[in-house]
């Protein structure tokens, strides 16, 4: 029985942990993502810049957040260039029209890329790893 009592403590403890430290980072991401204050290495434009028609944007999945170089474009064609740099697999989706489109499931070191056709609007992208959103890897992307 005292078994037990001791690993449903340190269960408990490692779970609120867990929360505390997800609740903390939740925000500073967000923040990232609405500023720009903490571009990818080698961004293409100015940080927190709208880019041109076909400039890509570069996103960094993280264990459990991305960062995008800008979250906003002109209207067009889109390319999210995604490189994994956490220590499990992630994909890229955006919802598009109520339809998701999205990249493969990457590999930690590894990228991949989605090309879409974005209208003037707000999109909101995530990954789709079950929880992987819930614990901060989603936000919105604005198209002018």
């Amino acid at each position: 029985m005292q078994f037990i009592y001791q690993h449903s403590i340190q269960l408990i403890t490692l779970l609120v942990l867990s929360i505390a430290l997800v609740a903390c980072g939740e925000g500073d991401q967000e923040a990232r993502n609405r500023n720009g204050a903490e571009a990818p290495a080698g961004a293409p434009q100015a940080v927190g810049a709208a880019n041109t028609a076909g400039t890509p944007v570069n996103v960094v999945a993280k264990d459990f957040e991305f960062l995008l170089d800008t979250n906003s474009a002109e209207a067009g064609a889109v390319t999210f260039i995604v490189t994994n740099e956490g220590s499990m697999p992630h994909d890229f989706a955006i919802t598009i029209d109520g339809k998701r489109e999205k990249t493969p499931m990457i590999q930690p070191g590894a990228s991949a890329s989605l090309t879409v056709d974005l209208q003037p609007g707000t999109y909101d992208y995530i990954c789709t790893v079950p929880g992987h959103d819930i614990l901060g890897m989603k936000g919105t992307f604005t198209v002018n």
